[in-house]
């Protein structure tokens, strides 16, 4: 990396997100002092192109078609890892990639579960069972969410 920077004829080295100590101290040793990007690049992220919201329109319209896959092919005696599947091969041929896919399957007359849980088990769904989820396809980075609770 310092290879690199200085190749392109870096002066200084701004830095975004987390980098591990050791590699900052290498940095500063060759550049000095670090300019710390973070705040001024969540700021200019807050304020949306009309791109990026397309991005998130699209990211919407994907997980909704993991919605509406759910609805048409869910079935007693699917796990919930067979769930997951099922949103993923809806919104992946499209484009949309995995961000989240959480689900609650309890039965209703007897609840176990107050919340999607964030890792999918082996349980199976059984006739009177609730399925609820929180599912979010992305789309170049950008996510669309639904959450969502039915029968």
């Amino acid at each position: 990396m310092i290879a690199d920077l200085r190749a392109r004829g870096a002066k200084r080295v701004g830095l975004m997100g987390a980098l591990g100590l050791s590699k900052c101290r290498k940095l500063e040793a060759e550049f000095g002092p670090l300019v710390d990007l973070n705040r001024e690049y969540v700021r200019l992220r807050l304020v949306k192109s009309q791109e990026e919201i397309d991005w998130m329109r699209i990211a919407a319209t994907l997980t909704d078609l993991a919605i509406e896959a759910l609805r048409r092919e869910a079935r007693p005696g699917m796990t919930e890892r067979e769930l997951g599947a099922i949103c993923e091969a809806a919104y992946h041929p499209q484009g949309g990639v995995t961000y989240i896919h959480y689900f609650l399957v309890t039965p209703m007359a007897n609840p176990e579960y107050c919340v999607p849980r964030q890792f999918e088990s082996n349980r199976k769904v059984h006739p009177g069972d609730v399925i609820a989820t929180e599912i979010t396809a992305q789309f170049f980075d950008y996510p669309g969410q639904h959450f969502h609770g039915g029968g």
